[in-house]
């Protein structure tokens, strides 16, 4: 089984995940705070961050993945499209990114239509694609897209 996820991401060393929330006028699926434990390890998060998300399995064929990958990009978009200017003017001021991370047995191919492209650049974020082959189905997944994993 291939594993797909795609999260919008907003860190900020100064607004608490809740104040994002009220900026942005959506809540967060999940989130981080200064302080918390972001590893088994005992190291704690350095930043707050808040998330929205999308996460799925699928068949290890390249038209599925590919497929998936364009719905879980679509459940965040779609999500977050009418809050697209409130959330840009969050993210010039703190740091923001939209990871799509694909975990799976082969790399799928990834065609990312104009109309996602146009959506994602007028967030005024970044665009993180990490894939992993072979490997760990969750290493993508449960990765902190904040500098620490855990």
């Amino acid at each position: 089984m291939a594993r797909i996820v795609a999260r919008l991401i907003v860190r900020s060393k100064t607004l608490s995940p809740d104040e994002m929330s009220a900026c942005i006028g959506l809540p967060f699926d999940s989130c981080r705070r200064i302080g918390n434990p972001v590893s088994k390890t005992g190291r704690v998060s350095s930043i707050n961050s808040w998330r929205i998300e999308s996460k799925s399995f699928t068949q290890e064929d390249p038209a599925l993945i590919e497929q998936q990958i364009q719905r879980s990009l679509d459940g965040v978009l779609l999500r977050i499209r009418d809050h697209t200017d409130r959330f840009r003017d969050l993210v010039a001021g703190q740091d923001g990114s939209l990871l799509v991370g694909i975990t799976g047995a082969s790399v799928p191919p990834l065609i990312f239509p104009a109309e996602t492209v146009r959506a994602i650049g007028a967030l005024g974020v970044e665009l993180e694609i990490d894939l992993v082959c072979g490997g760990d189905e969750t290493a993508v997944t449960e990765q902190g897209t904040d500098g620490s994993s855990g």
